[in-house]
């Protein structure tokens, strides 16, 4: 397997950054100098985007109520049943 390198290091553990959104060192809780942290134009940036995703996924996800089903029979369908099953109790 190979070996992740990061561009980035912690001055106190030399172990990678793994976010550069926190302020502190993941590995040993040193505080990270402004210089290694993403600004926060970018953070912002990165906050919207992902806001973005999440909405478009839950969009393709909730199913919508006057589409039928993969089967071919959606609601439509069914409230044609009920009527005639209605019909056969007058």
């Amino acid at each position: 397997m190979e070996e992740v390198r990061f561009r980035y290091r912690c001055p106190a553990c030399d172990k990678g950054i793994l976010n550069r959104k926190i302020d502190r060192c993941l590995y040993c809780g040193a505080t990270l100098p402004p210089e290694l942290l993403l600004s926060k134009e970018i953070v912002a940036e990165l906050d919207r985007q992902q806001q973005d995703l999440e909405e478009k996924r839950n969009r393709e996800k909730s199913p919508k109520i006057d589409e039928s089903s993969d089967s071919g029979f959606g609601l439509g369908d069914i409230i044609e049943i009920a009527s005639d099953i209605g019909g056969l109790f007058d």
